[in-house]
């Protein structure tokens, strides 16, 4: 899988709420998954250089480690979580925080300021950090424990296929339920966001007919968002996810 892919199967899911992202994105993206050329390739990178705090934090952790903002790795990193975020200093975030994230239709340079003077030792600049600290910027979405555990990266255990399959135009599998298996993140009365107690719940394999694990089985893990499972993940994967998610957790 392209890095690009990565990214657009997480973004793909906010911008069908119509949280971010162009008024095009589920058509570039859907072209792409059906012809993985140059051209569609291109096309998908600059339609996501049009979610303004997701291709941020992408070319945050590029230019930090020398790389390419849709190499697998930086996607990884912002998504899931690994190594490459460690090498990002605090004052590269702080700085983030009020260049781009700030402007027209994101932060105004009052909090964007505040965000960066205050911003806490350790941090990494995770999806997590984006949902938990900056707690979102365009005012698309309310803020709330709830809406965070959705927006967060949540990852699970599948113990149920099923629900409201279908047939697609060409006979394909479609979208189907799953049930999981996950630890919520809560709000204590001490204002301490914490995992909670395992609970299940039911996501999707995809949206708009574009299924992101068709193969996946009873037993796996995904790693899912808004309620959509997005990747199946292994071992490293998930403790990754979870470090650099508690990580950023205040």
């Amino acid at each position: 899988m392209e890095g690009v892919e990565l990214a657009a199967r997480f973004g793909s899911i906010t911008n069908n709420l119509k949280y971010c992202g162009p008024n095009d994105f589920q058509k570039i993206f859907s072209d792409y998954l059906a012809d993985k050329d140059k051209a569609n390739s291109a096309k998908l990178k600059d339609a996501i250089k049009k979610f303004e705090a997701h291709y941020a934090y992408l070319k945050l952790i590029a230019n930090a480690t020398g790389r390419d903002p849709f190499d697998y790795e930086v996607c990884e990193a912002f998504w899931l979580g690994n190594g490459l975020l460690e090498r990002v200093q605090k004052a590269d975030i702080q700085k983030t925080l009020i260049t781009d994230l700030t402007g027209t239709g994101k932060m105004h340079i009052g909090r964007s300021i505040g965000l960066a003077q205050s911003l806490p030792d350790g941090v990494r600049p995770h999806h997590s950090f984006h949902v938990y600290y900056v707690k979102f910027i365009t005012g698309k979405v309310q803020w709330n424990p709830v809406n965070a555990d959705h927006c967060r990266v949540p990852f699970g255990r599948i113990i149920e296929i099923g629900g409201r399959g279908y047939k697609g135009d060409e006979g394909e599998i479609g979208i189907n339920n799953l049930t999981v298996e996950y630890d919520p993140i809560l709000l204590t009365e001490k204002k301490k966001f914490v995992f909670g107690e395992t609970v299940t719940k039911s996501i999707t394999t995809g949206i708009n007919g574009m299924n992101f694990v068709p193969n996946a089985k009873v037993g796996d893990w995904v790693a899912f968002h808004w309620d959509v499972a997005c990747k199946i993940i292994d071992g490293r994967e998930r403790a990754n996810l979870e470090k650099y998610t508690k990580s950023n957790l205040f």
